[in-house]
């Protein structure tokens, strides 16, 4: 969890996730084990396992490690 980040109540941060600096997540979602959340997103969806996500609102781009 890096810098300037927002984490509604009740979300789950997933072992070994990384969520880039100035990312804001939505109250009740879950992000996933090992996912990736890019720079300045905005979560507004659940986060699969191994998914990596950016923009605003954050979209699904694959998954982490194979882009």
């Amino acid at each position: 969890l890096c810098a300037s980040c927002v984490v509604s109540g009740s979300s789950i941060l997933s072992d070994c996730s990384w969520i880039a600096a100035g990312t804001l997540i939505r109250e009740g979602l879950r992000i996933g084990s090992q996912a990736m959340v890019g720079l300045g997103s905005v979560v507004v969806k659940d986060v699969r396992k191994s998914g990596l996500v950016y923009g605003v609102p954050a979209r699904d781009r694959g998954q982490r490690g194979h882009l």
